[in-house]
């Protein structure tokens, strides 16, 4: 684990991952504009807090696992650096609720990092958000 942490940090210098990191919260954040279908920034916030509570919560864009998959081939350099600050590699399979394959691995993990980023969004209320 600790060796993949210096791969990641080294990509991250070399790949600009931070500017990277902030296509994809405004690629999300256009989900949850899609998916709410107005304005009201409350009602925005409430999507994300309801999402993180239960990723089945209904988004445009993550409601398909074939959608989620596509954001994680798309993202997947912040997705692995995302889920690499909060420990996920160090968990089993099981324990995140994907045991029968690979797919459903990336899929349920993918899932994790959307709700990771909704974490940060919401506690930077970032002006983009607003």
């Amino acid at each position: 684990m600790k060796k993949f942490t210096k791969i990641l940090e080294s990509l991250s210098d070399s790949l600009n991952i931070e500017e990277e990191l902030i296509e994809l919260e405004n690629d999300i954040i256009q989900m949850v504009d899609d998916s709410v279908n107005s304005d009201d920034n409350g009602l925005k916030k409430e999507t994300m807090r309801s999402y993180i509570e239960d990723s089945s919560t209904t988004i445009v864009g993550l409601v398909n696992d074939s959608d989620v998959f596509d954001l994680y081939l798309k993202y997947r350099n912040q997705f692995d650096t995302i889920l690499a600050e909060v420990d996920h590699f160090t968990k089993t399979p099981e324990s995140i609720g994907s045991v029968s394959s690979v797919y459903e691995y990336i899929i349920e993990s993918t899932k994790i990092g959307v709700q990771e980023v909704f974490r940060k969004l919401l506690d930077e209320n970032k002006p983009d958000f607003e």
